[in-house]
């Protein structure tokens, strides 16, 4: 049996390994072997807007509703989505926050699974 903190790990474990530029930047990543991350399918993929708590697909959206934020997109506590996945090229004008320690991290993100 796995502790809410083990599958915690996990999942970031899991994030950290997907490029973070495969489907939400520009220009996009299309070379796993290029990059070193992980490609996945769109349904393993967080999707940006459910982070911040506004997709308006629903459940006809083509990526993953698991990944949450647990406070506002607009707090001064919001955490960097793509720096979820090592992927923030602007760390330095970056107005979210970047938090590399699980625990602390914990606090501002969840998985709903």
């Amino acid at each position: 049996m796995y502790s809410e903190e083990s599958n915690f790990n996990k999942e970031i474990n899991f994030l950290a390994s997907l490029c973070s530029k495969q489907y939400f930047s520009f220009p996009r990543c299309k070379d796993e072997h290029t990059c070193g991350k992980q490609h996945v399918g769109r349904v393993y993929y967080p999707c940006i807007h459910y982070f911040l708590g506004n997709c308006k697909y629903s459940f006809n959206c083509k990526f993953s509703h698991v990944l949450v934020s647990r406070v506002p997109p607009t707090s001064e506590d919001a955490v960097c989505f793509f720096s979820l996945m090592d992927g923030c090229n602007n760390q330095t004008e970056c107005k979210k926050k970047h938090v590399s320690n699980l625990k602390e991290l914990s606090k501002f993100i969840k998985f709903d699974r």
